[in-house]
């Protein structure tokens, strides 16, 4: 066992080296319309668009040593996750080396589009079906460096 995770850690940490961050952002602020089941109330359903944010979020642009992109975030609740090992499938749709298109999607019905251009990331967000706790359609921005 303790042999395991030692590979398994080996692993993580070589793959981490050969990663070459391509964008960092802060956090993101925009508007969403929320749909009725799950964590949305009927009263927060009925609204057109609503303001949403993820404070103190980040997200993270990287690309592997064979071109692959992944997204990297830490969340509204502070929790850091990679969409590549969270299940996503994450591609680039547009790649000049100063702007990336990237879209992600999970298996869980969620499905996001980045647009990172120097300087900032605008997103979009489909969160749908019933095995969403919060469904909902949203456009972010944040600011990059």
């Amino acid at each position: 066992m303790k042999t395991l995770l030692a590979s398994l850690a080996l692993a993580l940490c070589a793959s981490a080296a050969h990663a070459t961050t391509l964008a960092t952002c802060g956090a993101s602020h925009g508007y969403a319309i929320f749909h009725q089941g799950g964590l949305v109330t009927a009263d927060l359903a009925s609204k057109d668009w609503v303001d949403d944010a993820i404070t103190g979020g980040t997200i993270k642009l990287g690309q592997d040593d064979q071109g692959n992109p992944d997204i990297r975030v830490r969340d509204a609740t502070g929790v850091d996750f990679s969409y590549l090992a969270d299940g996503a499938t994450v591609r680039f749709l547009f790649n000049d080396g100063s702007t990336y298109v990237v879209f992600a999607m999970f298996p869980k019905a969620d499905i996001e589009i980045f647009t990172f251009s120097p300087g900032k990331v605008t997103w979009t967000q489909q969160k749908f079906g019933p095995q969403q706790v919060v469904t909902k359609t949203a456009a972010y921005l944040a600011d990059c460096k």
